[in-house]
């Protein structure tokens, strides 16, 4: 390092010496050893990739020596989401920072906040900067502010090297570079032009990323001889062992520094003892710990900061830790030394199904779910989950899992009558608020009724916490569309009788009623806790725009004290929770609903679960619920698999392969002289990942379960998981752009095409989905087509990819928090809305019924025979001379209105002239139904948005093409408003959109933001503008290819 010394000002009394001249041939510096590290590979000018165990903290600090040494422009971007956080504090410590032969930093180097809105413009803002300094005496504060105010206008400043703060939601702005534009205040003024020498992005994980689009950032970053420093705030991530390997011919240029838990055990001896010999106040009695708490730098500027301990921990078992709680769901009856050994009834019937269904060859996805019943480790009844089935006429529909078997599989079919007997258990457990109401509910506990109980007596008592603010993450293994919603209908219906009813003995449970608490270390029972009542004087609750979040507040009286009391839950699922952790989530009580399966379900498919490193988090507290028997011991058995990861005892295979992730990208030897790796003779094999897209350790304990499995003497349910395993991977191997439907029934119908390449010249067969959207190029941009409907001569975007993928799912996959979703799900609505349009515009009032709404799957036949009969009535000529013509008309609209059949059947009962006045708008004009016709009847459903945008939708979305214009405003389709979704789904009888509409417009509104950005890209791509550090021009660049159609087939 160039850098003579640094020094921190943390009080106005306490300055402390950061880097100082080297005492016995040592740096004398208060910070780690791998900051140290990650700080001379950005002097030397490298990529370094930093898997770390939190926030980067250093930034401030290595911005000041990149400034001293090479007096260059330097970029961080930050997600949004905690940009405003980590921004002040990097000022506040950037401003702080000193030299005796520099002085203060700020007084040559500016430091920027960029303002990215929604729509993407950027604005650099110089209020961020500080003009008044931090420290010393007001006249010396007063004079700087003074004489740099003004040099910025008189020039003064245009040359300073600038450090540049952005938040990035998706990836960099596309105008940020060489900008000279500049503000103060609402003053524009002109500085030298950015040009980033040096980049850091930070917590990439934080924000929605891709490994592939890493690794383009990280050759631009190389190709244009840029340093820079790509951080991730945790060291296990989906895909990381196929991003690492691809990157073991680029060693020379890019640096590793992975902190996993083994690594940080290993080396925690050699670390401390580091630290404490180079600190001047060291002595015989000083410890780790009084290194920390004396040092206030090396707390704060340090990559491990005051996490040190976490970092590198002293051995001890995962089932030791304080925040771990295991709960036993319902009255318990076996002796301690039962409670994994005994069999629950459930866990005899699901024997005996498995060994039913061994010979059966059902389909994976049947398979997967009688053979696991999703429901046993879930917060959702079996009612409460659904499954896609095709009807006769090949059209799907989702059922409650128990309606899907009676209709597609045969009740005496081997094991299903057995399967259909567990879902009636489940379904008919006890319920907290109807037990509360008064009225009867079985007494068979299930974790659903458990996690209602918690929630209540987390509300009137201090069950899970004695914090007034408690935040509660609610994670479910199950992840499909509208799971989420049901959780949270059933909280509100509890929170609702509770506003009514606020007397403590009305909703006082016992605890023995429910669970006991578990002593994992002694596999016992623990003593019953006593519970403290209190009294409602008040409860409200709000929910947060996209219904997965809730707060609730409650005013209570605990004795003699009055205290209020703020609860927040999220409700998520696995996957998601491991792709969006909250920032805030070291706060949280995670609650999961048993042991995480080794087979989860997505959507209503078989899904290998990733996420095991969950377990690992700091959250305040992970509360596991488990049955008694099988659910508790394969709880035991995970909990030992982490024990031998992070305990004391390192010879064991899960603990070497743990430390092989990291040791094997570190490096042998350190900066500050000491080793890089544990002298302990480790076998330094990384297991190899199943499946590319899933995290190391994920592959190691699913391994290390599955062998225990096998080991087990009763082997269907090892039979059956290898089985169904074997599909999943095979599918997976495959890269098909449709996984699910693949290991479902569903089937891909393809459309060949003879294509021109473009910008080649060459051409070639190639196969699209034809049911998927592409971008056909237009004269105003691009518009969304199926790619079926392509006709020769026309142009359109070729993503070249293995897996069949198009542009758009590319994106929404690697971006979007709604991964799971494709641009399909979403558009399809629409198409489903033009389809119905379509189709009841070819009835007329001397129509024939013939099957004109064959397109309408998701009506069944007497749904759609009603309201052919129903368009028919509304257009027929009525003649109104009398008061018992209008009563006529009413008769007959109740009449052909009041059937179950009937979509629109909740219009039944309108008033006499409503009636009237729908019915004389019908029959007005010509024997059409136009789209304004339609509008007294969504209006009814709920439509609140103007005529004019009524029609407006239907005309773009009937049109068949749908408009996303790069360089115009389009038409957007999702509702600020989720209601008018609702009565869209209800105009055309659509019970998924009508069931869904929530979370479809929340999944339109954030993929659509995606699209925009697509659009964006593509057209900076074709017109030459691409951006060097943009992630999405890259990808775009590289592997987009324009195709004119020659013909079809």
């Amino acid at each position: 390092m160039k850098i003579g010394e640094l020094n921190y000002i943390h009080s106005k009394s306490v300055e402390e010496e950061v880097i100082g001249a080297k005492r016995g041939g040592l740096l004398n510096s208060q910070l780690s050893p791998l900051t140290l590290e990650i700080m001379q590979n950005a002097l030397l000018g490298k990529v370094t990739l930093v898997f770390s165990q939190g926030p980067l903290h250093l930034t401030p600090v290595l911005c000041v020596l990149l400034q001293v040494n090479n007096e260059r422009d330097i970029l961080v971007g930050i997600p949004r989401n905690i940009f405003k956080k980590r921004m002040k504090e990097y000022k506040d410590i950037y401003y702080s920072l000193r030299s005796r032969s520099i002085g203060f930093f700020y007084k040559k180097y500016l430091l920027c906040e960029a303002d990215v809105n929604k729509s993407g413009e950027i604005k650099i803002s110089l209020e961020g900067i500080k003009t008044k300094p931090k420290w010393g005496l007001r006249h010396y504060k007063d004079g700087y502010e003074e004489l740099f105010i003004k040099g910025l206008f008189q020039g003064g400043c245009e040359d300073w090297p600038k450090i540049i703060g952005v938040p990035i939601d998706y990836n960099l702005p596309e105008n940020l570079l060489k900008t000279r534009n500049f503000f103060y205040e609402k003053d524009s003024l002109l500085l030298s032009p950015f040009n980033p020498k040096f980049v850091i992005l930070e917590s990439v994980n934080e924000r929605i990323y891709s490994f592939e689009i890493i690794s383009k950032i990280i050759e631009n970053l190389n190709n244009n001889g840029i340093g820079g420093i790509i951080h991730f705030s945790w060291p296990y991530l989906p895909g990381l062992n196929e991003f690492l390997k691809d990157l073991e011919d680029k060693t020379d240029k890019v640096s590793i520094i992975h902190i996993g838990k083994r690594y940080g055990i290993e080396m925690r001896e050699s670390f401390n003892k580091y630290l404490i010999e180079t600190d001047p106040l060291n002595n015989r009695s000083y410890k780790m710990n009084d290194f920390i708490r004396s040092r206030h730098s090396f707390r704060t500027l340090s990559l491990e900061g005051s996490d040190w301990n976490r970092y590198y921990p002293e051995p001890i078992k995962f089932s030791e830790l304080k925040n771990i709680e295991v709960f036993m769901v319902g009255t318990l009856g076996p002796h301690e030394h039962e409670l994994a050994d005994i069999k629950a009834q459930h866990d005899l019937m699901i024997s005996d199904i498995r060994y039913e269904i061994n010979q059966d060859e059902l389909p994976t996805k049947f398979r997967s779910l009688i053979a696991f019943p999703p429901f046993i480790d879930s917060f959702l009844k079996p009612s409460e989950i659904t499954i896609s089935i095709a009807n006769k006429e090949g059209e799907y529909k989702s059922l409650p899992i128990k309606e899907a078997l009676i209709e597609k599989f045969d009740k005496k079919r081997s094991g299903l009558s057995n399967y259909l007997d567990l879902c009636t258990q489940f379904d008919k457990s006890f319920d907290v608020v109807n037990h509360m109401r008064g009225l009867h509910t079985p007494n068979f506990m299930s974790k659903n009724s458990i996690l209602y109980y918690l929630i209540l007596q987390e509300i009137i008592s201090e069950r899970l916490s004695t914090n007034e603010k408690s935040d509660i993450i609610i994670c479910d293994y199950v992840s499909q569309l509208g799971a989420k919603k049901k959780i949270q209908n059933n909280i509100i219906s509890m929170l609702e009788y509770l506003k009514k009813n606020k007397s403590p003995d009305d909703i006082y449970l016992r605890e023995s009623q429910f669970f006991t608490p578990i002593n994992m270390r002694k596999k016992s029972l623990e003593p019953r806790q006593n519970i403290v009542k209190a009294q409602i004087e008040d409860i409200f609750y709000t929910l947060n725009k996209s219904k997965q979040k809730m707060e609730i507040k409650a005013n209570l009286i605990i004795g003699e004290r009055k205290i209020s009391k703020s609860i927040t839950i999220l409700l998520t699922d696995i996957h998601t929770l491991n792709r969006n952790l909250p920032e805030d989530y070291t706060e949280s009580i995670l609650l999961l609903p048993g042991p995480i399966p080794i087979l989860s379900f997505k959507k209503d498919n078989p899904a290998i679960t990733r996420g095991f490193d969950i377990l690992l988090r700091p959250f305040r507290k992970i509360i596991f619920l488990t049955y008694s028997g099988d659910n508790f011991n394969k709880l035991c058995q995970q909990c030992d698999i982490i024990d031998s990861l992070v305990g004391e005892n390192s010879s064991n295979e899960i603990a070497q392969k743990d430390y092989a992730i990291s040791a094997t990208y570190m490096p042998e030897d350190l900066f500050v002289k000491i080793k890089g790796k544990s002298c302990v003779d480790f076998n330094l094999e990384i297991p190899k990942s199943e499946l590319t897209d899933e995290n190391p350790l994920d592959t190691a304990i699913r391994r290390e379960l599955m062998d225990n499995m096998a080991q087990q003497p009763e082997k269907h349910e090892f039979n059956h998981l290898v089985d169904i395993w074997k599909s999943v991977k095979s599918i997976k191997e495959k890269k098909t752009d449709s996984t699910e439907n693949l290991i479902s029934d569903y089937s891909i119908e393809l459309t060949k095409l003879t294509v021109l390449y473009l910008n080649r010249g060459v051409e070639e067969m190639i196969s699209l989905n034809s049911n998927g959207f592409i971008r056909k190029i237009s004269d105003d941009g691009t518009i969304y087509i199926l790619a079926k409907e392509l006709q020769p001569g026309d142009e359109f975007i070729y993503w070249k990819a293995t897996d069949k993928q198009s542009l758009d799912n590319y994106f929404i996959n690697s971006y979007s928090e709604f991964a799971d979703w494709s641009l399909e799900e979403i558009l399809g609505v629409y198409r489903c809305i033009a389809d119905f349009i379509e189709a009841i515009q070819s009835i007329d009032r001397d129509s024939i019924y013939n099957h004109q709404l064959e397109t309408l799957y998701w009506l069944t036949e007497e749904q759609k025979f009603c309201i052919f009969n129903l368009i028919k009535y509304l257009l027929s000529n009525t003649d109104v001379n009398t008061i018992e013509d209008i009563n006529e008309i009413t008769e007959k609209w109740k009449k052909v209105l009041g059937t179950d059949e009937c979509i629109w059947n909740d219009l039944a009962n309108l008033p006499e002239d409503e009636i009237s006045n729908i019915k004389y708008d019908f029959e007005s004009g010509r024997s059409y139904i136009s789209y304004s016709k339609l509008l007294p009847i969504v209006k009814h459903f709920g439509w609140n948005l103007a005529d004019t945008t009524f029609n407006a939708l239907l005309s773009s979305i009937c049109s068949k093409s749908i408009n996303i214009n790069e360089q115009k405003k389009p038409v957007k389709y999702f509702f600020r408003e989720y209601v008018n979704l609702y009565a869209l789904g209800k105009l055309i009888g659509n019970q998924n959109i009508i069931d869904r509409y929530e979370e479809i417009n929340e999944a339109g509104f954030e993929i659509w933001k995606i699209l925009e950005l697509v659009g964006h890209s593509i057209y900076r791509v074709r017109e030459g503008k691409d951006n060097p550090f943009n992630e999405m021009d890259q990808m775009i660049k590289e592997r987009m290819s324009i195709c004119k159609v020659i013909s079809n087939g």
